[in-house]
C-alpha cells in the first residue's frame, strides 16, 4: 500500500481487517495512519499477556466502531475479533490479510458482519498468491465454501478435514481437491430432492397472523392498554400517572423506581446491570415494538436498544401488576368498587349501556379446570329496561372514552344500575344454565373423540407386542432348537455322549427361555389391557364430565352513558 499523504477516506464505514499476528496489526495500522487520519483508524487485540489490551479499552474501541456518528472508519483486529463481536451495523466491507487454515474460523470471522441486522450485501476480499501453493489450496476451499454455503448451509467438518490433509499432513494439493470436489458432489446429490411444485398455502402467515391480531382484539391486549394496565398497578395508593411519556414516541419513564412494593421487580427485571455494584441506569419502558424498527437498506429489522426495555404480558414487572389488580377484586382492607362509570358512542335509541364482565369457570370429575373465561356482555337500556344482549363484538371495540367529570353522571350511573340490577341476576342465572348445557354438548362430542383415538392407540399396541412375541420366540428360539435337535439326532450315531448332554441342556435352556419371555409378554399384555379399562372406563370419562354445573361470577359492571352527560 502505498504510503502517500493522509487523505480523506469515504463518509461510509469501510474495510475491516482481521489478521492473527500482532507485529502485522502494528504495520497495517501504521500504514493506514500514513495514508488516513488517525482517528479514522481503530485497533483491537486480546488482552493476554502485559501488553494485552484492557476491556475498558476494548469497550471503548467496539463503541467507537458502532457508533455511525464517530470518525473512525477501519479497524485493524486480530483473531480476538472473530468472536462475539456484533460489527453488522455499521461495517459491510471485510478484509482477511491472512487467511486462518480452519475454515470454522474463516466463517466465525465472516459472521461478524454478515448476520441477522445487515441491511447492505457484505464484501469479503482475501489475499490469494499464485506463487504459494497452500494459498491457492486456501483459495479454493474458500471459493467452495461460498459456493456450498448458498446450496447447502456450512459443511464445515468437510472442509477442515481437506485443509488438515493438505497443510498439517501434507498430502498432494491435486489430489486433496479433487477429493474434496467429489466430497461436496456426494453430499449435493444425498441432499437433492425433486421439486414439489404444489403451491404452499396461500396466504398462510397472513392467515395465522390475522388469528393472532384476532385473539389480542378479544383479550384487550394492544400497546395502549398494557400501558395503561401497568401504569393502573403501579398506582394503586398513590396518584396517578406512574408511568409519564418520555421525549421519543411510544417510550415512557417510571417516575419513581424505588416504589414501595416494586422496588425489587424493577431492579431485577428494568434496571441494566450495573458493574460497579450499584443500581445500573433506568431504561425507558417500550409498550410497542416500533421504537425498536429500523430500516437499514431494503431490510426491516428489530434491534434492541441499550436505553429501552419492551414490556410485555410475560415480563416479571406486568405480572406484578397483575397479581395485585387480581387481589383486589376479594374482599380485604383494599377492596375496590365493582362498577364504574364511562361516556362513549351509543346504540340508537338507547339511554345507557351495561357492560356487565363475568368469570365464567367449569371444573371435570377429575378436579381440573378446563373451562375458565372472563366474558363481557352488552346490554342496551332503554326506558329504564335492560334490553337483549348486544351481538358479540371484541373487547377493543367495547372502550369507552373516559369517566364522566361531574355527580349528576354519577347518579344517573347509579339510579341506571339499581333498575336493572335484577335483570342482571337473572340473567346471570340464565347464562349459568345455558353455559352448562353447551359445555355438556360439548364433552359428550369430545369423550367420543378421545374414547376413538385411544382405543386406536391400544389397538396398535397390542399388535406391536404380538409381533414382537412372535419374532422374539417363534421365529428365532424355535429355529435355535430344531438346530439343536438335528445336531444331537447326529450325535446319536457317532456316540458323543458329553456333546449330547450339553445339547440337551442348550434345548431345555431355550424351551425355559421361551416360556420367560411368553410369560412376560402375556404380563405386558395382561398390563396393558388392564391399562386400556381404566384409560376408557374410568379415566376418560371422569375427564370429560361436568363436575355439576359451570360457575358463573359477576366480575365488574360498568355503566356507559352518553358523551353529552359528562
Amino acid at each position: 500500500m502505498p504510503s502517500a499523504g493522509k487523505q480523506d477516506v469515504p463518509s461510509r464505514r469501510t474495510p475491516r481487517r482481521l489478521h492473527r499476528v500482532q507485529t502485522t496489526l502494528d504495520y497495517l495500522a501504521h500504514r493506514l495512519r500514513d495514508r488516513f487520519p488517525d482517528e479514522r483508524v481503530l485497533t483491537l487485540f486480546g488482552a493476554g499477556g502485559a501488553d494485552g489490551m484492557s476491556d475498558l479499552d476494548r469497550e471503548y474501541v467496539k463503541a467507537q466502531f458502532n457508533d455511525p456518528a464517530a470518525a473512525v472508519r477501519i479497524l485493524v483486529a486480530t483473531d480476538a475479533a472473530s468472536e462475539g463481536l456484533n460489527l453488522h451495523r455499521t461495517a459491510r466491507y471485510l478484509l482477511h490479510y491472512d487467511c486462518p487454515w480452519n475454515p470454522s474460523r474463516l466463517e466465525q470471522r465472516n459472521g461478524r458482519l454478515d448476520r441477522y441486522g445487515q441491511g447492505r450485501d457484505v464484501t469479503v476480499h482475501y489475499f490469494v498468491s499464485e506463487a504459494v501453493p497452500d494459498l491457492l489450496f486456501l483459495e479454493h476451499v474458500i471459493r467452495k465454501a461460498d459456493e456450498i454455503r448458498e446450496d447447502l448451509g456450512s459443511l464445515n467438518e468437510i472442509f477442515d478435514r481437506a485443509t488438515h490433509r493438505r497443510l498439517i499432513q501434507g498430502h498432494d494439493a491435486h489430489t486433496v481437491v479433487r477429493e474434496l470436489d467429489t466430497s461436496i458432489d456426494e453430499v449435493r446429490g444425498e441432499t437433492a430432492i425433486d421439486a414439489d411444485r404444489t403451491p404452499a398455502p396461500a396466504m398462510r402467515a397472513a392467515s395465522e397472523a390475522a388469528r393472532l391480531d384476532a385473539m389480542a382484539e378479544e383479550i384487550d391486549l394492544d400497546p395502549s392498554s398494557l400501558l395503561e394496565t401497568l401504569d393502573t398497578a403501579l398506582s394503586i395508593g398513590r396518584q396517578k400517572p406512574q408511568l409519564e411519556a418520555a421525549e421519543e414516541d411510544g417510550l415512557y419513564r417510571v417516575r419513581t423506581p424505588d416504589l414501595p412494593g416494586w422496588r425489587d421487580v424493577i431492579d431485577d427485571s428494568v434496571r441494566r446491570p450495573a458493574t460497579n455494584g450499584g443500581l445500573g441506569a433506568m431504561p425507558k419502558l417500550a409498550f410497542s415494538t416500533d421504537p425498536f424498527i429500523e430500516s437499514l437498506g431494503r431490510l426491516t429489522v428489530f434491534l434492541p436498544r441499550p436505553d429501552a426495555l419492551l414490556i410485555h404480558l410475560a415480563h416479571p414487572l406486568v405480572q406484578r401488576g397483575l397479581s395485585l389488580l387480581a387481589r383486589r377484586r376479594y374482599p380485604g382492607e383494599r377492596q375496590v368498587s365493582r362498577w364504574t362509570v364511562r361516556t362513549g358512542e351509543l346504540p340508537d335509541e338507547c339511554e345507557a349501556l351495561v357492560l356487565f364482565s363475568v368469570e365464567e369457570i367449569a371444573v371435570n370429575e377429575l378436579r381440573e379446570t378446563f373451562h375458565r373465561w372472563v366474558r363481557t356482555v352488552a346490554f342496551p337500556v332503554r326506558d329504564g329496561e335492560l334490553g337483549q344482549p348486544l351481538p358479540h363484538a371484541p373487547a377493543t371495540a367495547r372502550r369507552g372514552i373516559a369517566g364522566p367529570s361531574n355527580g349528576e353522571a354519577g347518579e344517573t350511573a347509579t339510579a341506571t344500575l339499581d333498575s336493572v340490577r335484577r335483570d342482571l341476576q337473572r340473567w346471570l342465572h340464565n347464562h349459568r344454565d345455558q353455559l352448562t348445557d353447551s359445555l355438556n354438548e360439548q364433552l359428550h362430542i369430545d369423550q367420543q373423540t378421545a374414547r376413538q383415538r385411544e382405543g386406536e392407540r391400544y389397538r396398535q399396541r397390542e399388535g406391536e407386542l404380538s409381533a414382537l412375541i412372535n419374532q422374539a420366540t417363534e421365529s428365532r428360539l424355535e429355529r435355535e432348537i430344531h438346530e439343536l435337535e438335528n445336531k444331537r439326532r447326529q450325535g446319536v450315531l457317532f456316540n458323543q455322549a458329553d456333546e449330547l448332554a450339553d445339547i440337551d441342556r442348550s434345548i431345555d435352556a431355550k424351551r425355559e427361555e421361551i416360556e420367560r419371555r411368553q410369560s412376560h409378554y402375556e404380563e405386558i399384555r395382561t398390563q396393558l389391557r388392564q391399562e386400556r379399562t381404566r384409560i376408557l372406563d374410568h379415566l376418560i370419562p371422569s375427564r370429560f364430565a361436568l363436575a355439576g354445573q359451570a360457575q358463573v361470577f359477576p366480575v365488574a359492571v360498568e355503566v356507559r352513558l352518553p358523551v353529552a352527560q359528562a
